[in-house]
């Protein structure tokens, strides 16, 4: 794990626009005559130009449930003052609100709202625009109004003020209105209670929730991770097949949010392939319907399938008793600050066939986040954890340090994708000894190693001291340039121990090298293969190395990782990597097909002449096919992943299609 000064993910957070927004601090429903508002408060340090949001609405029942039904434009010319508010108002409300307009900014419009109609600040046109915030949603007539902290009917006659703590706008009203007043976002306030109008105390919270799971407990639908989420020991948190779970943002990455299963805990998160489970950013649409309907897209920063933003959050972090080669057989987790009992992992009396739980078909997004000082967290770590643990069908995209990383521990794991990371993508320490199998890496231009290897940590350990780990069908791919940073294949350390067999290195760029394989290893290579045009002397590079030489001469032409266990159900555009080095290429710059999602029509971009555009379903069938076109007509077709081939003179190329 590499330290960075938490200031860069700070700067990356600006540069893709997930600072903060305007959010919804006050709303009033009256008793009586019109008397109903919404307050937006501005937390930036920068005023704002209210032209580039609106307020959509519903009335009761939707006549398309979530769809709005009215536009309600801010005047022209109107702004918010930094850390001011503005009051979008009825014109017959009571005149001690409207001397609120007058003396403190606002308008009045068309708030005519009773309980029971969902109101949200929106950004964007009526055509193109993102949900910022709301008070009821656009999916049905709740009665008479929603239910908020616990109080019967809370947007009808009373009046609700957003608590200090909330820093940013939640456009999930079931997880904004919450069901008691600990977890709710709003303070219910009697009717034509108007005291706090025209003003909002924002003091959000400047270190971490930790929220202990201290009793079985169940995920389903779209969820919310808030801070550092712990499950304790002798605790299952089980999250059902399709459930979304988005981390919050904090904008000092060292509170970020994650999800800590502490040793004796258990997460059992049995997605399908028909219904993953995604852990992701706030700022990423996707939803469990979305899920549900075979959709796996993310959008984040307004970009479809937008698969590169990183540090968003934290990560999860599974903590066994197996064993783990420390001094006294035990550690505190990295990139949480120690002094917490859920750190640790490990035991001086190691349980190796300890079981924490199960996690497959699980997507983990974005994350990566510096968590203590000096610190990221990996995509997925997992610190001691036993051989009775399933762990398989996962993918982590775009983490801002390590894919997935083992402290010690027996777990195996099977049919693994990692995309873009910062640092390694496998990364192994203190005498892990389970099986890592079927693997695919796609390389980032800023990722360091797919592999980096460390063995017994023990003080005065050797080689020998460490217990061997296996690591068999992997194939690693460069899926950007990366010529700027060229030792990426490996760095196998001191006192590593383990067996590596049908790895495959695809699309590397030329003088792509080893970084290290260090003299005190005991490290056995077999079907290490290389598909480019560099010689074995380059791939090596140093001549320390010569040893490596030796251990990785036997090239047999490995086939590497079975890439179709990852159709489907992964966000990742999956190219399938069977051509030579040189194809692989031309592929990258010859041919595209866009848009990619689309509703309609796909076209291709190629070099050389289009003989054939097929679509085929996940599972094979041939959807629809042109012959001697540059384009194709999907609109007939349902929503859903797809694969699509596109056959030239030269070639013929596949890649995942979304039918919107």
């Amino acid at each position: 794990m590499k330290k960075y000064l938490y200031t860069i993910l700070l700067l990356f957070v600006s540069t893709f626009g997930f600072s903060q927004d305007l959010f919804i601090s006050e709303y009033a429903e009256g008793g009586s005559g019109n008397n109903k508002y919404l307050e937006i408060y501005n937390p930036t340090d920068a005023s704002v130009d209210l032209t580039q949001y609106a307020i959509a609405s519903v009335a009761n029942a939707p006549s398309t449930p979530g769809v709005h039904e009215y536009w309600n434009e801010f005047d022209t010319g109107a702004t918010i003052a930094a850390g001011a508010t503005y009051i979008w108002a009825n014109s017959g409300s009571a005149q001690d609100i409207l001397d609120k307009l007058a003396n403190g900014g606002g308008q009045t419009g068309t708030a005519y709202f009773n309980g029971d109609d969902g109101y949200a600040l929106v950004k964007g046109t009526e055509d193109s625009y993102t949900i910022i915030d709301t008070v009821g949603d656009f999916n049905g007539d709740p009665g008479s109004g929603w239910d908020v902290a616990g109080v019967t009917n809370a947007t009808k006659d009373h009046t609700l003020v957003r608590k200090s703590t909330v820093y940013s706008g939640n456009k999930y009203w079931n997880n904004s209105r919450g069901t008691s007043t600990e977890d709710s976002e709003w303070i219910v306030n009697d009717d034509m209670d108007w005291s706090n109008l025209g003003q909002h105390t924002y003091a959000p919270a400047t270190s971490s929730t930790i929220t202990n799971i201290t009793t079985d407990t169940t995920w389903s639908g779209d969820k919310l991770l808030a801070g550092k989420v712990v499950v304790d020991s002798g605790v299952t948190l089980t999250i059902d097949p399709g459930t979304v779970i988005k981390a919050v943002y904090n904008s000092n990455p060292v509170d970020a949010s994650a999800l800590v299963v502490a040793r004796g805990g258990k997460i059992e998160a049995a997605g399908t392939a028909a219904l993953p489970i995604v852990f992701t950013t706030e700022f990423d649409d996707l939803t469990a319907a979305d899920v549900a309907a075979g959709t796996y897209v993310s959008t984040v920063g307004g970009a479809a399938n937008d698969l590169t933003t990183r540090g968003m959050w934290g990560g999860i972090i599974a903590l066994g008793n197996a064993t783990v080669g420390t001094d006294n057989g035990t550690a505190s987790i990295e990139g949480i600050a120690e002094g917490f009992d859920f750190t640790t992992y490990g035991n001086a009396t190691p349980v190796d066939t300890e079981s924490s739980g199960t996690m497959t078909y699980l997507s983990i997004r974005h994350g990566g986040a510096t968590i203590a000082n000096g610190d990221e967290i990996n995509g997925l770590t997992l610190g001691g954890v036993g051989s009775g643990t399933t762990i398989n069908h996962i993918e982590i995209i775009s983490n801002d340090d390590d894919g997935i990383e083992f402290f010690g521990g027996t777990v195996d794991v099977d049919h693994l994708l990692i995309f873009n990371q910062t640092d390694d993508a496998i990364d192994i320490d203190q005498d892990y000894s389970g099986t890592v199998t079927n693997a695919y890496v796609a390389m980032g231009a800023d990722s360091d190693n797919v592999f980096e290897i460390d063995g017994n940590e023990k003080s005065g350990a050797t080689e020998a001291d460490t217990i061997a780990h296996t690591v068999t069908n992997v194939t690693a791919y460069q899926e950007f340039d990366n010529s700027a940073k060229l030792d990426q294949y490996g760095n196998w350390k001191s006192n590593a121990k383990g067996t590596y067999s049908n790895v495959v290195y695809k699309g590397f760029a030329a003088g792509t090298r080893i970084e290290a394989i260090t003299s005190n290893t005991d490290i056995t290579f077999s079907n290490f293969d290389f598909v480019t045009s560099d010689a074995l002397t380059d791939i090596t590079s140093d001549a320390a190395l010569t040893a490596a030489a030796e251990v990785i001469s036997e090239q047999a032409s490995g086939t590497g990782a079975n890439e179709s266990a990852f159709d489907g159900w992964t966000a990742y555009d999956f190219v399938k990597n069977t051509l030579s080095f040189e194809d692989v290429l031309k592929v990258h710059s010859t041919i595209s097909f866009y848009p990619n999602p689309t509703n309609s029509v796909v076209n291709v971009d190629s070099e050389t002449r289009v003989n054939e555009i097929s679509v085929y379903a996940i599972t094979g069938q041939l959807v629809k096919k042109v012959v001697g076109a540059n384009s194709i007509n999907i609109e007939e077709v349902r929503p859903g992943i797809y694969i699509i081939e596109v056959s030239t003179d030269e070639q013929k190329v596949q890649g995942k299609l979304i039918r919107k």
